[in-house]
């Protein structure tokens, strides 16, 4: 760890007020030069973007560092909060090296600066220059991200009934063509593309000033990753699939992603179909505020129109089954089917739809535009609904929905933090493994709507960079847990069941389990009726 060039000698650097500090041995794990990876010829240093290259940052006068910060906010600007810093290079590319001691004085200087502009410094590699050792360092701006600012909206229908084309309608500003051109930038993959089906979860943001202006559109610049800190409210909507073939996936994003309410959209030409049936009952069975968008209006007659919302009354006038295990939807007054043609008042309508009183229709086109404002008028309006559900003063508990490896990033899990907080840097348990067993991770970075960030706390959907294990299988429903809470993993439990009309459970039928982000066959060993 000492440097030969310089006498072994322990190197010191300049801070922004010009006094010197000590710097930290340099790293053990950048090893010997037949270890390290060899840096080939870089392109000359581009002028715009987020990358710069610097040969060396020793003994920075107070006036240079200013300098670097005015440079760093540039670059981080033309990133989108994040920025890559060469480190050892020339600006012609030439990767000419510097010693170990050199290294990590601008190295350090780098990290001042981020500390000045309060952002984290990473070392991404560290590779072998000509003539000694280049960096890559990584510069990120962190947002907090305020849960009481975050609405989760689920949109569920029958399949092309308009669900994706109305989410790329919202959250682009652009009109349909009628061919579906605004659906395309809501799809995942390649064969939703070709046959216009949506068949995972498709998550997109839609942002809100305080003036009530939607800040996805090119005024506010039209990226996400910039919604959060331009944004006064942020709603994200959870476009899932429709068809029949994807409904066990659609029931485990609304159990799992916690919504705070649920937008059923119905084609005006097709009407309540079987599966907008099946939408329905789902959704009041887990008590989730919901309210319905009658779609493609523009290619519907009026008698056509008033048929549809014939059948929507008749929806929900069927019983259902509720949470509340001292009454059931089938004994409580059915709600009310409000059909929003004008401008109202949204809070005379929000208190209604909170309690289940009542549930307002939204006919609209996204081709001619027609009923869009007020559909925009109610969503900014729409408060957060979940605030009981999850404590952010207690220990962490992050409920996992997906996960994926990502290249030079490692595993990447997503969910939900359901209580506590969950920071950078933290420790904590993932499991139940299959031998029911869990295993101590650390987090490395956070990502939350689009966005860095240092800390996530609870009710906030989020996506966690671990430290990876390739043998290490990581399924929906696990959890991260704290260390110190008591952990266990169960496998068989009672539960109160109420079989929805129709159905016939025995002994040692299977069942599916939806509970949270958790998705289980199951077995019923036996039962108690109470005759009801």
């Amino acid at each position: 760890g000492k440097d030969k060039g310089n006498g072994g000698r322990e190197g010191d650097a300049k801070t922004s007020g010009g006094q010197r500090e000590s710097v930290d041995k340099p790293y053990c794990w950048w090893g010997e030069k037949a270890s390290l990876p060899q840096c080939k010829k870089l392109p000359p240093e581009p002028q715009d973007g987020n990358i710069e290259y610097k040969l060396q940052l020793v003994d920075v006068t107070a006036d240079k560092f200013q300098h670097l910060v005015t440079q760093c906010k540039w670059r981080l600007n033309e990133g989108d909060g994040t920025a890559f810093y060469q480190l050892g290079v020339e600006d012609d590319g030439n990767p000419e090296g510097l010693t170990d001691i050199n290294l990590e004085k601008s190295i350090n200087t780098i990290k001042s600066v981020a500390a000045r502009l309060r952002c984290d410094a990473k070392i991404i590699r560290v590779a072998q220059g000509l003539r000694g050792k280049v960096a890559q360092v990584q510069v990120r701006h962190f947002r907090n991200v305020d849960v009481k600012h975050d609405v989760r909206i689920c949109v569920v229908g029958k399949e092309g009934a308009g669900k994706s084309t109305l989410v790329g309608v919202l959250t682009s500003g652009e009109l349909d063509d009628g061919k579906g051109l605004a659906r395309m930038n809501v799809f995942r993959h390649r064969h939703e593309i070709e046959d216009g089906r949506t068949s995972s979860a498709s998550v997109k943001l839609l942002g809100y000033d305080q003036k009530g202006r939607i800040t996805n559109y090119q005024e506010f610049g039209g990226e996400e990753q910039n919604l959060v800190e331009v944004s006064d409210k942020v709603l994200t909507l959870i476009d899932l699939g429709g068809h029949e073939r994807y409904l066990k996936t659609t029931v485990a994003n609304l159990t799992g992603s916690r919504p705070d309410y649920a937008c059923i959209v119905i084609s005006a030409n097709t009407g309540v179909q079987d599966m907008t049936k099946e939408h329905y009952s789902v959704i009041r069975a887990l008590d989730i505020p919901c309210f319905m968008i009658l779609s493609k209006t523009d290619i519907s007659n009026n008698k056509k129109l008033e048929a549809t919302i014939r059948e929507i009354k008749e929806l929900v006038q069927l019983p259902v089954i509720s949470q509340d295990v001292n009454s059931t939807s089938s004994t409580s007054k059915p709600p009310e089917v409000l059909v929003v043609k004008s401008k109202v008042n949204p809070q005379q309508i929000i208190k209604q739809l909170a309690d289940g009183m009542m549930i307002p229709v939204f006919p609209l086109s996204c081709v001619d535009g027609k009923g869009l404002g007020q559909l925009k008028n109610f969503l900014r309006s729409l408060p957060i609904q979940r605030e009981s559900r999850h404590k952010a003063q207690a220990p962490t508990e992050f409920a996992v929905t997906e996960s994926q490896r990502i290249d030079e990033v490692g595993l990447v899990v997503t969910g939900t933090v359901v209580h506590g907080r969950v920071r950078t840097g933290q420790n904590l348990m993932l499991g139940p493994l299959p031998n029911h067993q869990y295993l101590r991770v650390r987090i490395n970075s956070i990502h939350t709507k689009r966005t860095p960030t240092k800390e996530c706390t609870a009710g906030i959907m989020a996506s966690l960079a671990i430290k990876d294990t390739p043998d290490l299988h990581v399924r929906p429903g696990m959890v991260l847990l704290d260390p110190f809470v008591k952990r266990v993993s169960v496998v068989v439990f009672d539960a109160e069941i109420w079989p929805v009309p129709g159905s016939v459970i025995h002994p040692n039928c299977e069942l599916v389990i939806h509970m949270g982000p958790i998705r289980q066959a199951a077995r019923l060993v036996s039962f108690d009726s109470d005759g009801e």
